[in-house]
């Protein structure tokens, strides 16, 4: 009988010692794998129709589109470059903005077909004094995504003017869903 239990009690410890090996390396293996950072060929930019005037406010949401296979994810903020015939240097404002809420920069994932988003914020009427019309209107906005692997803008057709504006913008951080928090 003594035998019989140091028998019996070596094989739950071999048992017991391997079970765990077993299942940590089998937790591993199953793990999901990590999400990869979007890549210029699996997103669209398009914008869409803005606040409306918002007290000399401005607001236009620029929607971020997976046409991929794949989910992916992106961080922090979109760069903007204006198509502008004036020698002006245009001031992008981070945060709340009048029209937008200020969203702390954060990973956001984005789903095959599902949409993130950002706002631009444009002042109206703030330099009325400049009727140099023709040389401040925006006509297209391109769009820089903070994406892996090659990088290319994307078009959009804005019209604005950038002098009426004072030649700044505000632009918030990208975030989920399908319009930018409201501020």
């Amino acid at each position: 009988m003594v035998s019989w239990k140091k028998a019996f009690v070596c094989s739950v410890v071999t048992v017991t010692t391997l079970i765990p090996n077993v299942w940590l390396i089998g937790t591993a293996a199953s793990a999901v794998p990590a999400v990869p950072k979007c890549s210029y060929s699996q997103l669209e930019v398009g914008t869409t129709w803005g606040t409306g005037d918002l007290a000399g406010k401005y607001g236009v949401p620029f929607l971020i589109v997976n046409i991929g296979h794949s989910s992916c994810y992106l961080d922090g903020y979109a760069k903007l470059n204006f198509t502008v015939p004036t020698k002006h240097h245009i001031t992008f404002d981070r945060g709340p903005s009048g029209a937008y809420a200020y969203v702390r920069p954060q990973r956001v994932v984005i789903e095959p077909g599902r949409v993130a988003t950002f706002g631009l914020t444009i002042g109206e009427a703030a330099n009325q004094s400049n009727h140099n019309i023709a040389a401040c209107t925006v006509s297209d906005v391109y769009t820089d995504l903070p994406v892996s692997g090659f990088q290319e803008n994307y078009e959009n057709d804005m019209g604005f003017n950038i002098c009426f504006a004072d030649y700044q913008v505000g632009i918030t951080s990208i975030e989920p869903g399908p319009l930018p928090k409201a501020e």
